[in-house]
């Protein structure tokens, strides 16, 4: 699922005009969402690192469905307390449904990280689960090695 997902990122990103493959798309999501019901979220020591971070993704990817992204918030954030999910993929998840549902985000991961006077909290809790601040964020790119916080 992981794989396929990234693929069609990729080749929407090379050619814009194409449609990202929203059938296939929704059919993984789906997919997902009946792993879910029957087994709860993939956690690492279920379907390995690669495994979790594939889940994630699907779900990440899933914009159709804001509330179901949503719904995976606190099963995420579970399976991440315990050890069995990225604490960033957590992060990303959380503020990609915040975002979708038009309130602001915890950690800063989509772009704009809030107003001024959220900045202090929003890098508090980004230093909480190991990622810089959004200054830090931002000057690793002025310097040439930047890397994007939400990636698998």
């Amino acid at each position: 699922m992981r794989d396929a997902d990234q693929a069609e990122v990729q080749a929407s990103m090379a050619s814009p005009q194409t449609e990202m493959g929203k059938g296939k798309r929704a059919e993984r999501a789906q997919r997902f969402r009946e792993i879910i019901r029957e087994s709860g979220w993939p956690t690492i020591s279920r379907v390995g690192a690669d495994g979790a971070a594939g889940a994630w993704i699907v779900v990440q990817h899933d914009d159709e469905e804001p509330q179901f992204q949503m719904s995976c918030v606190p099963l995420i954030q579970a399976a991440a307390d315990a050890g069995e999910a990225q604490l960033k993929h957590m992060a990303c998840l959380t503020d990609r449904a915040l975002t979708a549902a038009l309130k602001p985000q915890l950690y800063g991961t989509q772009g704009a990280g809030g107003s001024v006077s959220d900045r202090p909290a929003i890098n508090a809790r980004r230093k909480a689960i190991g990622l810089p601040t959004l200054e830090e964020y931002a000057q690793s790119f002025q310097d040439g090695n930047g890397v994007t916080t939400c990636r698998p």
